[in-house]
This record gives C-alpha cells, sequence and structure tokens, in this order.
C-alpha cells in the first residue's frame, strides 16, 4: 500500500517546482504560501485518511486540495467564531492556514477518474471533482498528482489572481 512519504515525493516532483517558479517561497510539500505586497496565497493538499476511506471508499492516500487569499491589512472577521489570527513562523511570516483565509476555494478534477469509482456505492460520490483517488497500489499517482498541477496552474493560480478584495470586504460589512 501506497503511503504519505511516497505520495510527498511525487508531489515533490510535480507540483512544488511549479509553485516556486510561480513565486511561492514557503513550499513544504502539503502546504505552501506565496507573499505578495497585500495579500499572500495559501495552498493545501492533503490525504482523505482512513476514517473517510471507510466511510466513502475512497483509497485513504486519494488526495483533495484546497486553496486561498488571505490578505494582511484586513480588519478582523466580524463574525467572533471566524476571528483566528494566523501564526507567524520563526522568520517572522504570517502563515495563514485555509480556512484563515479571507477567500477560499477547492480544486478540481480535470482528467475523468470514473472508471477507478466504479466501485463505490454513492452515486455523490462516485461523481465528486473534488478528490483525486490515488489508487491503494499507487500505480496511478503521478497521473493524479499531474492532473492535480494542472487544475492548480489553470484554475487556482487564475482564481486566486483575481480575487476581488473590495467586493470580500462589501460582504463582510453586510454580516
Amino acid at each position: 500500500m501506497v503511503g504519505s512519504p511516497e505520495v510527498n515525493k511525487v508531489i515533490r516532483r510535480i507540483i512544488s517546482p511549479a509553485l516556486r517558479e510561480k513565486g511561492f517561497i514557503k513550499v513544504r510539500t502539503r502546504h505552501n504560501w506565496r507573499y505578495l505586497e497585500d495579500r499572500i496565497w495559501y495552498l493545501m493538499i492533503k490525504s482523505v485518511g482512513s476514517y473517510f476511506s471507510d466511510v466513502a471508499g475512497y483509497p485513504p492516500q486519494s488526495l483533495v486540495a484546497e486553496y486561498g487569499v488571505y490578505f494582511t491589512d484586513f480588519p478582523p472577521n466580524p463574525r467572533p467564531a471566524l476571528r483566528t489570527e494566523p501564526k507567524i513562523d520563526r522568520d517572522g511570516l504570517i502563515i495563514p492556514k485555509e480556512y484563515e483565509c479571507h477567500y477560499r476555494s477547492s480544486l478540481r478534477i480535470i482528467a475523468s477518474q470514473k472508471d477507478l469509482r466504479n466501485s463505490l456505492t454513492s452515486s455523490a460520490e462516485k461523481n465528486r471533482e473534488d478528490i483525486w483517488w490515488v489508487s491503494k497500489d499507487g500505480s496511478n499517482i503521478y497521473e493524479a498528482v499531474e492532473d492535480m498541477k494542472q487544475s492548480v496552474l489553470g484554475h487556482a493560480f487564475p482564481s486566486m489572481e483575481t480575487v476581488n478584495k473590495e467586493a470580500i470586504l462589501e460582504r463582510w460589512s453586510k454580516q
């Protein structure tokens, strides 16, 4: 059975160079940050894990990716439950998690994986577009991670580039 070390190695080989090329300076395989003048881009890649695997039927090393934009000059969230402050790392850089970002979204699969999902009993799970199936033996890990990279390049980066800061602030003011 393929494990996290093998998956991480493929992520570092395929996705990490694309992130560095785009200006991400903190590239930590599963958690990655790019620092811009007034915002921070964040990309998180995680495995679904054994509990989700047992419940939904996906292999435990199947992957999901979420991304977000954190604005360094935003006021605190008007909703008290959402007023978390991101940690500062030893270099003095803010390292927000996805849930702390002011704009958040999930990546979607580009290539079809329907043939891999035939064993799933739930039609909702069979049709999900946000989980990359990684076979237990790892036989499709390169294809899955390459597809994730294409989603990062074709969807996440353009989306993060066009986030409208003023629209987010206006939505907050209405809460």
